[in-house]
């Protein structure tokens, strides 16, 4: 376990240069910790609204047909790249070293010329007329293999077929998405947050009828673990979230926001409730009425914008209502969680756990499969081999937060000798007779275990010597993106049906960013789990 001085357990403020350093926020010093802590500190923004900004227009995300593939011509780089890889444009402007990230602000792209032109901006390599590995390579501006990444190959009958990654300085390819423009918004210079193309505005009521786990949604800023947190203590404190307001003046829309936060003015871990006020007005793009930053999925309702504002003022100290809200990137989840609820943290990191084990710290803080308190999960840092593991096998962005929701078990068919990790969901393409002849696996899929007994002696006897019915355990999670849920085998689609404190609530997978993932997946994919009780 790493040792810290109570210096280094302050969230990094921002200076007024610009720089921002992201030491892992820690809870009260009753808080039980262990080396998950040092895994805790997330930044990964959330790439569809920063692509809005770099695009400089709302770029309509619902109405794409392969919001994924606009996304990779909007960055130039393969989705899996954009979600895990420490050279993400994600990550730009961060550095990674011994777990944690250090941000500050690039140097600013150089001012194009008069007579620079689109052309002699453009260099994709011209790869057409290669006819050797030695002309690719001088094509791509690289010397030797050694430097020319690799992103899968297979051997055909007539040879090797290769992807060949992208080369070259990547402060120099990033040039082009982060003119200064971009960079003023994400990497403010002064005191007072009045961003290029940005307003703040009064664009709603705090919320619609009440605060409710899918509301937040993250935006461009990096504060995943912030936006888990609000998510988190939504689903399971849901009276901790209010709305305190005082008037300001005679008018009716004169009045201001009070939110407290535990662990004292200027910083978080350590201390009392503090309490600050903020005002309805939040930032917006210009002509629009949704935030770029964080915004709820419900439209018409700020009340995630207005924590988030009031958790940068309360962070940084700000005396306006104009805080630098870019400044919140990287932080510790866990130590949000006892911010919003002034809770007792812990940390817990799933290398020294077993799949038991962790399934059974899930169900100590949940009842009736959902959380009780709030709780929350955190991914592999960006670049390291288990986040880019993470990101081609299951979807999981790297140093990122995501909300744990609670539990489920399902019944499903698995082979009688696990010989594989992940465990197939679908059985083998046995037909039943008949005119029309039905697949078992169309008939198994989303049966219950009753519909399940009694089609047991139509099924091949085959099915039954090679697979059975056994107990598969899943983890609800939800990504604060509001979308962009986990993927792959260890997922499964349908429903998770929770007790909701006086009524059951079936919640759907894979919308909201919500998906179920098998416990073991889970252990291997994330880094760490935590919360504050």
């Amino acid at each position: 376990m790493t040792t810290t001085t109570p210096a280094k357990r302050r969230a990094a403020s921002r200076s007024r240069a610009g720089h921002t350093t992201a030491e892992a926020a820690r809870p009260a010093p009753e808080a039980q910790q262990d080396e998950a802590e040092t895994l805790a500190t997330t930044g990964a923004p959330n790439p569809y609204a920063l692509a809005s900004l770099v695009a400089g227009r709302r770029i309509d995300w619902d109405g794409a047909t392969d919001a994924r593939g606009v996304l990779e011509d909007v960055f130039d780089l393969p989705y899996t790249e954009i979600i895990g890889s420490a050279e993400s444009p994600l990550f730009y402007g961060s550095t990674f070293r011994g777990g944690r990230a250090t941000r500050k602000r690039p140097a600013a792209p150089p001012t194009r010329g008069a007579d620079d032109t689109d052309d002699r901006e453009d260099t994709t390599p011209d790869v057409s007329r290669a006819r050797t590995l030695a002309d690719i390579l001088a094509a791509l501006g690289q010397k030797s293999p050694a430097d020319v990444p690799v992103r899968g190959a297979t051997l055909t009958r007539d040879g090797v077929f290769a992807e060949i990654g992208r080369t070259g300085d990547t402060a120099s390819r990033y040039a082009k998405l982060f003119d200064l423009r971009v960079l003023d918004v994400l990497f403010p210079r002064e005191p007072g947050y009045h961003p290029p193309g940005f307003s703040w505005q009064d664009t709603g009521r705090f919320y619609n009828e009440t605060t409710e786990f899918f509301d937040p949604v993250q935006g461009q800023v990096a504060d995943c673990y912030f936006i888990a947190a609000m998510s988190s203590v939504a689903w399971a404190k849901p009276f901790t979230i209010a709305d305190r307001t005082r008037a300001t003046a005679a008018a009716q829309d004169s009045f201001t926001h009070q939110v407290s936060f535990f662990g004292g003015s200027g910083g978080y871990g350590s201390g009392g409730w503090g309490a600050v006020e903020v005002s309805d007005r939040v930032l917006v793009a210009s002509g629009g009425s949704t935030s770029y930053y964080a915004h709820s999925s419900e439209g018409g309702e700020i009340w995630p914008a207005v924590y988030e504002k009031a958790f940068a003022k309360w962070r940084f100290g700000t005396g306006d209502d104009f805080p630098s809200i870019p400044d919140l990137a990287w932080g510790d989840t866990v130590a949000a969680c006892v911010s919003l609820t002034g809770g007792s943290g812990y940390y817990r990191g799933h290398s020294g756990m077993t799949d038991a084990q962790l399934l059974t710290l899930v169900k100590a803080h949940s009842s009736g499969g959902r959380t009780t308190t709030p709780m929350v999960c955190w991914s592999y840092g960006a670049g390291s081999p288990e986040a880019i593991r993470a990101a081609n096998e299951a979807g999981v962005v790297a140093s990122h937060a995501y909300s744990v929701l609670g539990w489920m078990r399902r019944y499903e068919w698995v082979p009688r000798l696990r010989l594989e990790v992940e465990i197939p969901r679908v059985i083998p393409e046995w037909h039943l007779p008949g005119p029309d002849p039905v697949l078992v696996r169309d008939l198994v899929a989303g049966a219950t275990l009753d519909e399940l007994t009694r089609v047991r002696v139509d099924l091949p006897s085959e099915v039954f010597q090679r697979y059975e019915l056994r107990p598969v355990d899943y983890v609800i999670v939800r990504n604060p993106w509001g979308s962009t849920p986990g993927t792959g085998p260890s997922t499964t689609t349908g429903d998770f049906r929770a007790r909701d404190v006086s009524w059951w609530r079936d919640v759907p997978l894979g919308a909201n960013g919500v998906f179920a993932m098998e416990v073991g997946a889970f252990r291997r994919y994330f880094a760490g789990t935590g919360g504050a009780d």
